[in-house]
């Protein structure tokens, strides 16, 4: 995969420097598979690559990976297993719920 990305482009980035540019694309030349993201206390680790969402440097190699279709796959398998657990969770609270008027 060849990728040029020129000066004003970059610029117009917010938050991304040239070596978050380059982890990146680092990352994204080995060909990302959807196996190889994992989601740690709070991070997402990318092939060996741990990055911390709550880091705006982190955060913006995140924004760039997006653009991959495996690892955007990843974060949608993710946030559909999320809502997946909400319901669940809806439905252990309801659960919880009628037992405490059935004790009554």
């Amino acid at each position: 995969m060849t990728t040029h990305i020129d000066e004003k482009t970059l610029a117009s980035i917010p938050h991304v420097s040239k070596t978050q540019l380059a982890t990146a694309l680092a990352i994204l030349n080995t060909e990302v598979d959807e196996c190889e993201v994992t989601f740690e206390a709070g991070s997402v680790v990318v092939r060996g690559v741990c990055l911390n969402p709550q880091i705006d440097e982190d955060r913006a190699v995140l924004a760039i990976l997006m653009a991959d279709k495996e690892f955007g796959f990843s974060v949608t398998t993710v946030e559909n297993l999320a809502k997946e657990l909400r319901a669940l969770e809806k439905v252990w609270f309801k659960a919880g719920v009628e037992l405490k008027l059935g004790a009554a």
